[in-house]
């Protein structure tokens, strides 16, 4: 029997949704945690970029996004169906490995913006984190994706430019390093 993990948002999305649309969600739900014949089925994403995401059926015309881990299935939102697929193919989960918070990403803006940071780096040898190793960098919490691209910033207006694409508990640390403050 599958288990599931709520995101915090969820309950206030699904309350969102008309009547008709909220009652289906959740018996919806109930079917799938009981593992019952005719419950909806977990759906890879074509094209995700993280590969544990998958889309549960909710209601007519809705879909969970959810991610998978071993027989977990953590619910993060109930969307209308195109924009379901849109977010599951965006984004990139993970758990920070300093702090052991569950983290969210939208791996397709860095994706995008990466060739102007790459363009910023080659034009200077100057890098904001040359300073600090790959096992602080970890302590921190920065994630081993993230890290190539955190190592081509250089300065402090290119990682604010990234702020709003990183998750808070990975900004905050390298904020506070390119402020001049210590581990």
């Amino acid at each position: 029997m599958p288990r599931l993990a709520i995101s915090p948002d969820f309950p206030a999305e699904l309350g969102a949704l008309a009547q008709p649309a909220r009652r289906d969600a959740v018996v919806a739900v109930r079917r799938f945690m009981q593992n019952v014949a005719g419950a909806p089925h977990p759906e890879r994403v074509r094209g995700a970029r993280d590969p544990r995401v998958v889309t549960l059926r909710l209601a007519e015309g809705h879909r969970g996004v959810m991610v998978r881990h071993r027989d977990v299935h953590w619910l993060l939102t109930v969307l209308p169906e195109e924009q379901a697929w849109a977010y599951a193919r965006r984004h990139r989960f993970g758990v920070n490995p300093a702090l052991g918070v569950v983290e969210m990403w939208d791996a397709e803006a860095l994706e995008r913006i990466e060739p102007a940071v790459l363009r910023a780096a080659g034009a200077t040898s100057v890098r904001l984190f040359a300073d600090t190793c790959d096992t602080d960098m970890a302590e921190l919490g920065v994630d081993r994706g993230l890290l190539g691209l955190v190592r081509q910033i250089t300065d402090e207006l290119t990682l604010e430019a990234l702020e709003p694409l990183l998750p808070a508990t990975q900004y905050a640390p390298l904020a506070a390093l390119a402020r001049g403050e210590s581990m």
